[in-house]
């Protein structure tokens, strides 16, 4: 998905949720429904790759606001959002051992390492974020029940960090969208991110036709 599509994209979404949603504070716990808080198999867990090493936060460690940061909100997600702050934000990745990221926008982040990251402190966690993940996920195959898993855990750590989180729906792959199953699995996700506004999180549809993680 194109850098200045994701801008469009950010810029509806948090204009919406500033003028519509007053910006509600996020509850902790989480109050999700019962369906979608574990995976139907154990055989579906997926390893997570490597972290960034640690010792590369010596290298961001001063930013403040956290980076990438659009109009308030510290953006959290793979290389769809760290294009988007490099081309439009004119904030630019760090390189380190092949490995391109700013802050938790990590190029080819899958939702369990992201969740990895976060937990290590690899980096500080704004008040306000926005959070793009998944797309890695959908290309290895993960199954949707799986990512969901994941991600309510990444959203139940945030809770712990962040007064407002704001969660993007992914767009499909353009490699995987003749697939049916590539669809039932995005939809599937999406459909659970959807419900996170009935449990006081705001959400914004990203309907750009391809995407790449």
């Amino acid at each position: 998905m194109g850098a200045y599509k994701v801008w469009e994209i950010l810029k509806t979404a948090l204009t919406r949720i500033r003028s519509v949603f007053i910006m509600v504070n996020v509850p902790t716990p989480m109050n999700l429904p019962h369906q979608w808080l574990q995976p139907e198999s154990s055989a579906e867990l997926l390893p997570a790759a490597p972290m960034v090493d640690k010792r590369f936060t010596c290298l961001q460690a001063l930013h403040n606001p956290p980076r990438p940061w659009i109009f308030g909100y510290q953006l959290i997600g793979d290389s769809m959002l760290l294009r988007f702050s490099q081309q439009i934000l004119r904030q630019p990745p760090i390189l380190s051992e092949s490995i391109r990221f700013l802050g938790y926008c990590v190029s080819g982040q899958r939702i369990g390492d992201l969740l990895k990251r976060l937990k290590s402190g690899f980096y500080h966690i704004g008040s306000n974020v926005v959070l793009m993940i998944g797309t890695n996920d959908l290309v290895k195959n993960c199954q949707a029940e799986q990512m969901i898993h994941e991600l309510r855990r990444v959203l139940d750590y945030l809770c712990t960090k962040a007064e407002k989180i704001v969660v993007l729906t992914l767009p499909p792959v353009p490699l995987h969208e003749h697939y049916t199953h590539h669809w039932t699995r995005l939809n599937k996700y999406n459909d659970f991110i959807r419900t996170l506004n009935n449990a006081g999180k705001h959400y914004a549809s990203c309907k750009s036709p391809c995407a790449t993680g």
